[in-house]
C-alpha cells in the first residue's frame, strides 16, 4: 500500500521481500508492474507468500485482521543483501517495518549507512520488534496501542510516548489515535493535527500506508515536516474514503489543494 502511494506520487520505488511461488506471488507481480514499483520479489519454492485477510464492518471499520506472514521468520539481513542487494543499495530510504524478526530488523538497520531509516509498527505485539532500531530510525509512523507496547509504557499517553521514542534516537514521528488528534515530533518540537471529518468511511484499510508513503515522499521532495504530514493526511482520508487500500487519482496537486487550509497545531518543545 505505501509502495503504491508513493510511486502514485513520482517516487521510485523497490519492495525487496520473500514471496511464495504460488498465485498470490504471481499477482504481486503483476501488480507492482501495473503500479510502476521496482520489483525484487523473490520465489522460495518451499513457502508460502504472507497473506493479510481482514474483515471490515459496514461503517468501514475493522472488525478482525488476519495475518498469515510466516514466510518473513525465515530470511535475514544477509538474506536480503543476497537477494536485493540493487533495490537496497539505490536507496536513499528505507522503510522497514515489524513484520521482519528483529534480529534482521537491527542487522538491516546496522547495515544502513548514510540512508535515512523510516519504520512501521504494523501491531502492538509485533511492534517491540522495532526496539533494537529506534537509535537508527528517522521516521517513526505508529498508533497509540503500538507506541505503549514498544515503548514498554502500558497506559501512557501519546505525549509521554514520544517523548520516550524521542529519547531512544528517533528523530521523527507520528503517533496516530484513530479520529482523534495525530501526535507528531520533530527536530525538538512535537504538536498535534486534528484530521477534518470524513463523512464517509469505507474502508480503514491502507490509510496509516497512505499518510506514512505521502509524508516520506514529501520529505524527500524537500518540504518541511509538518507540511509533508498535512499532506499525508490529506492522502489518508482519501484512502479512507477508498474501497482500495490506496487511492488510484493520487497526484501533488490534488493533495495540495486539500491540504490548502492548514490544520490547526499547538506546537510546543519536546520535553
Amino acid at each position: 500500500n505505501s509502495a503504491s502511494t508513493a510511486a502514485a506520487l513520482g517516487a521510485r520505488v523497490a519492495i525487496a521481500s520473500p514471496v511464495g511461488a504460488d498465485a498470490h506471488g504471481e499477482a504481486l507481480h503483476s501488480a507492482l508492474a501495473e503500479r510502476g514499483i521496482s520489483d525484487f520479489l523473490v520465489a522460495m519454492e518451499d513457502l508460502r507468500t504472507g497473506t493479510y485477510t481482514a474483515i471490515i464492518a459496514p461503517d468501514g471499520s475493522m472488525l478482525i485482521g488476519l495475518a498469515d506472514l510466516a514466510m518473513y521468520e525465515a530470511v535475514d539481513a544477509e538474506w536480503f543483501f543476497h537477494h536485493c542487494r540493487p533495490a537496497l543499495e539505490e536507496s536513499a530510504l528505507w522503510f522497514l517495518n515489524a513484520n521482519l524478526p528483529a534480529t534482521t530488523l537491527g542487522e538491516l538497520a546496522a547495515r544502513a549507512g548514510e540512508r535515512r531509516i523510516a519504520a512501521a509498527t504494523i501491531s502492538p505485539a509485533k511492534a517491540p520488534r522495532l526496539a533494537s532500531v529506534l537509535y537508527r530510525t528517522d521516521f517513526l509512523f505508529t498508533n497509540v496501542a503500538e507506541a505503549r507496547t514498544l515503548a514498554g509504557m502500558p497506559g501512557a499517553d501519546a505525549g509521554e510516548l514520544a517523548a520516550a521514542l524521542a529519547r531512544s534516537g528517533v528523530k521523527s514521528g507520528t503517533i496516530s489515535s484513530g479520529s482523534g488528534p495525530l501526535l507528531w515530533w520533530n527536530d525538538g518540537q512535537s504538536g498535534t493535527l486534528q484530521p477534518p471529518p470524513v463523512e464517509t468511511i469505507v474502508d480503514v484499510n491502507g490509510a496509516g500506508d497512505a499518510l506514512a508513503a505521502t509524508a516520506l515522499s514529501a520529505i524527500q521532495n524537500g518540504e518541511d515536516f509538518e507540511t509533508a504530514l498535512h499532506l499525508g493526511i490529506a492522502a489518508s482520508q482519501l484512502t479512507l474514503a477508498s474501497a482500495d487500500p490506496w487511492y488510484r487519482g493520487l497526484s501533488w496537486p490534488l493533495l495540495h489543494s486539500l491540504a490548502s487550509n492548514p490544520l490547526a497545531s499547538n506546537r510546543k518543545s519536546l520535553p
